[in-house]
């Protein structure tokens, strides 16, 4: 009996296994077929199939996307200033409250890391309906990391995307170039460089 109930597990994770791959293959496979111009001009149900999709399976941050934010956001191993906030180890924004020892090391500034990005996946995978491709999910949840989640998720990219306006979202990286009100070089270039990626 308990042979036979641990064939069933075996064959219910295979399963789950298989469904992963054929999802995020569909994922990828829509989004290149998009070609950046939209996933569909008119496709609600595309959209709530992708949506069940991503609630099921949700799409993660890839190992070239959390080299890609790192880079962006740099290094702070003791407290410091950024527009106005109080940040350490790679951008993480210190919150009230919250006790954390400077210098960080390095293993304490990847855990920070990782609950950040985890709060950026979830706003991308939360606000986004139609299919992308790893890297585009990767500029997004890179703005994402930058802007907070909840600017994000309410953004016109979003709501140009879920349009099925790829072109249209792409050019929306552009208008968060801004820091304390003055446009800031270094977000310009981080804003292309996202961009970029979101549109190759």
């Amino acid at each position: 009996m308990g042979s036979a109930r641990g064939d069933g597990l075996v064959q219910i994770a295979t399963g789950f296994l298989l469904a992963a791959v054929a999802v995020n293959w569909w994922r990828s496979r829509s989004a290149t077929d998009a070609g950046g111009a939209g996933f569909s001009s008119e496709a609600p149900a595309s959209n709530i199939l992708t949506g069940a999709l991503g609630f099921l399976i949700p799409m993660q941050l890839s190992a070239d996307g959390e080299a890609f934010i790192k880079q962006n956001e740099g290094f702070t191993r003791t407290t410091g200033a950024d527009a106005g906030h109080q940040v350490i180890g790679w951008g993480h924004d210190i919150q009230p409250g919250e006790n954390i020892s400077s210098p960080i090391t390095t293993a304490a500034a990847q855990i920070l890391f990782d609950q950040d990005v985890a709060t950026a996946e979830a706003a991308v995978n939360g606000s986004v309906s139609v299919a992308l491709s790893q890297d585009q999910f990767d500029a997004l949840v890179d703005l994402a990391f930058n802007i907070g989640a909840a600017a994000f998720s309410s953004s016109t990219l979003v709501r140009l995307l879920n349009q099925g306006d790829y072109a249209g979202a792409a050019a929306q990286f552009a208008q968060w170039d801004k820091s304390g009100g003055q446009v800031n070089a270094g977000l310009q270039n981080r804003r292309s460089a996202e961009q970029g990626m979101f549109s190759a």
